[in-house]
């Protein structure tokens, strides 16, 4: 499916995304990718936290992975988020990501949030009303209502929120398309990001998956 949807984009003009078969982690080396009870009927919920049941995968840090600079990581790893950000140490200390958005299952200020937040990024909570996605303080409730109350929290650390706040201002939703992706072109070329040695590396982690430009 990810091989599929990452040839269909080729043609949206998006950073180039290349596809990595191993898990993010705090260390190099192996571990248990686990399967919870309700895996069947959703098969994103795989995670390194869950030790039963589960296939032997590969384990990275993200420091040791060629990363020069990115504008924005997605990080979606069930739970091992702040394992998978202890693994980035050289590149949150250096500034070398600009946006994480990332969930969390812990209440506000769980350990993720503790590392991101020791390395100067700003936390927002990320959350949405029918009329536009919206930017909160982490310790605020949810108001996307529309939503099933088991989604975890959802999270935007930064370090431009002055940038994050623009960007969220305007009313309405967009989704990725082939217009969407020309006007963010136009953006770009006046809005340059301001990250070290890369303007447009895009990351995407997932359980036991990085694409990285």
């Amino acid at each position: 499916m990810l091989r599929t949807n990452v040839d269909n984009w080729k043609s949206l003009q998006v950073a180039p995304i290349q596809i990595e078969t191993f898990a993010i982690s705090e260390r190099n080396g192996d571990a248990v990718l686990g399967f919870p009870d309700d895996y069947a009927r959703n098969q994103g919920l795989a995670s390194l936290e869950l030790k039963k049941d589960g296939v032997p995968v590969g384990v990275r840090r993200l420091d040791s992975i060629e990363i020069n600079g990115a504008g924005i990581m997605k990080l979606d790893v069930e739970g091992h988020e702040a394992a998978a950000l202890s693994g980035a140490e050289s590149l949150l200390a250096e500034g070398r990501i600009r946006d994480i958005l990332f969930e969390e299952h812990g209440s506000y200020p769980a350990r993720s949030h503790k590392i991101l937040l020791e390395h100067r990024y700003t936390v927002f909570r990320v959350t949405g009303s029918i009329w536009r996605p919206l930017l909160l303080p982490p310790e605020a409730p949810p108001r996307r209502t529309f939503l099933p109350p088991t989604y975890p929290p959802c999270y935007l650390a930064t370090a431009d929120p002055s940038r994050a706040r623009a960007r969220f201002a305007s009313w309405g939703w967009s989704a990725l398309t082939a217009r969407l992706c020309r006007n963010e072109g136009a953006y770009k070329k006046t809005h340059p990001v301001p990250v070290k040695q890369s303007s447009d590396a895009i990351s995407s982690v997932r359980s036991g998956e990085i694409n990285s430009k």
